[in-house]
Formats: structure tokens, C-alpha cells, sequence
């Protein structure tokens, strides 16, 4: 449960603790509580999940959270991603946290570099669109050494970074997770696709009305004209309508 993690744990066994195993627990509130387990447990190194509802590449920005994984196990009961091709975005997003296992098969030097191409110039546009106080603060987070003590917020402190892995690492690590801006984006999705279809069945509609409106019209008329012909009985006909619907009511 969550809530032991909270406790006071015995540090020479914890310190033996090497694996976390979750299981029947929702990920999305397993993830404020990630960056406390290496405090509590400093040698912790394998993860695995279990029924934990993992379906999205962006669940997986919040297992950095740990700061140190050797191997990562995603099984299939209870976790849509499963199916999805995962394996390469992990390898990216995890892999300078010295991730080398993933479902028990090793990653290779070849899957990190193509991994790094395919997904690199996300982090890049994720750096980007960051305000420069949040890369301060990540960048301090992350105890860079000596790049951390020269960072001022007035100041572009990432072209003052010469050294490409350290730029890549910070661009990674500007990919998060935030579970509650998730469920928002969510809603949002879906008001805007319902948006959409309402905009969809209205322009269908109104294209229909342009392709029938030739017959409609002369109809329209044609009733207008017979009504109107005898006036007194038109009105007679509409007030026992009128009658008749107050009745009902």
C-alpha cells in the first residue's frame, strides 16, 4: 500500500531492497510518490508493473522520477501499452538512468542510438516550449556540478552548455508526467471532438438542405398557397390543434 511508504523504515534492510513490485494499483497514483523511493530505498534498481494501468508513452516520463533504473519490467495484465511499440520511447526517456534490461531482454547500443534518433527532436521541442525558470529548476534538480552554480534566470544558461550529453539529458528530462494535467487533457480532447462532430452533422446537414432545397421550396410554397386559399378554415384547423395539444398537456 501508498501509505507504508510514508513510514520509517528499517535502513539496513532497506538499504538490501534492490526490486519494487507493483501490483493492482493505479499508476497515475503511484507517481507523486517515485521520486521518494530512492530516499527510502537508495539501492533500488529493478521496477515492475503489474495491472497498473500504464497506456500511455507519456506514464512513462514519470518513472525518470526514480533517478536510477537497471531494469524495467511492463507485463501484460492490466496494462494497455503493452501492445504498443513502448520498448524504443523507454529506451530513450530512461536509458541515462543506466536502464540496460527491459521485460528481461538487454538493450543494445543500437537500440539506444536509434531510439535517440527517432525520438530526440521531442525533447528538443520540449525544451523549447519551457519557460526558462522550470530548465533552472531542472537543471538544479539534476546537481549538474558546476553548470548549476552559474545558472541565473536572466541569462540563456543552455547555450552556455558545451557539452551535447549534458543538453541531451536535460532535453529528456523536460519530458514529464503530470497526472492531473493529463485528466484535463483528456476532457479537453473530448470537448474539442465533440466540437468537431457537432461541426461535422451541422455542415452535413446544411449540405443536404442546399441539395434538396429545389424540392423543398416549391413544396413550401405550394402548402403556403393552399392554406391561405381558404383562410377562415386554416384558422380553424390550427386553433383545434392548439386545443387539442392543451388538452393532451
Amino acid at each position: 500500500s501508498l501509505q507504508f511508504l510514508e513510514r520509517a523504515w528499517n535502513k539496513p534492510k532497506a538499504e538490501k531492497t534492490t526490486t519494487a513490485q507493483f501490483n493492482f494499483i493505479s499508476f497515475d497514483e503511484l507517481v507523486p510518490h517515485l521520486p521518494k523511493f530512492r530516499e527510502n530505498f537508495p539501492n533500488i534498481e529493478h521496477f515492475e508493473f503489474t495491472e497498473t494501468n500504464i497506456c500511455t508513452m507519456n506514464q512513462i516520463n514519470a518513472i525518470a522520477l526514480v533517478q536510477g533504473i537497471t531494469s524495467l519490467t511492463i507485463n501484460e495484465a492490466g496494462n494497455p501499452i503493452f501492445h504498443k511499440n513502448w520498448r524504443q520511447y523507454a529506451i530513450y526517456r530512461l536509458e541515462h538512468w543506466g536502464l540496460l534490461y527491459i521485460n528481461n531482454a538487454g538493450v543494445t547500443d543500437e537500440e539506444i542510438l536509434t531510439a535517440n534518433e527517432t525520438y530526440g527532436s521531442l525533447g528538443e521541442l520540449a525544451i523549447m516550449a519551457l519557460p526558462k525558470s522550470k530548465i533552472l529548476n531542472l537543471v538544479r534538480r539534476l546537481e549538474l556540478g558546476e553548470i548549476t552554480r552559474e545558472m541565473t534566470i536572466n541569462e540563456d544558461f543552455l547555450a552556455t552548455i558545451k557539452d551535447p550529453n549534458i543538453k541531451e539529458i536535460i532535453a529528456k528530462e523536460s519530458l514529464d508526467y503530470d497526472p492531473k494535467k493529463s485528466d484535463n487533457l483528456i476532457k479537453e480532447r473530448a470537448k474539442l471532438q465533440s466540437m468537431i462532430d457537432l461541426g461535422h452533422s451541422v455542415f452535413h446537414k446544411f449540405g443536404r438542405l442546399e441539395d434538396e432545397w429545389k424540392c423543398i421550396l416549391p413544396i413550401v410554397i405550394h402548402r403556403i398557397l393552399t392554406q391561405y386559399q381558404d383562410i377562415k378554415s386554416y384558422k380553424k384547423e390550427e386553433l383545434n390543434k392548439l386545443e387539442a395539444s392543451i388538452i393532451m398537456k
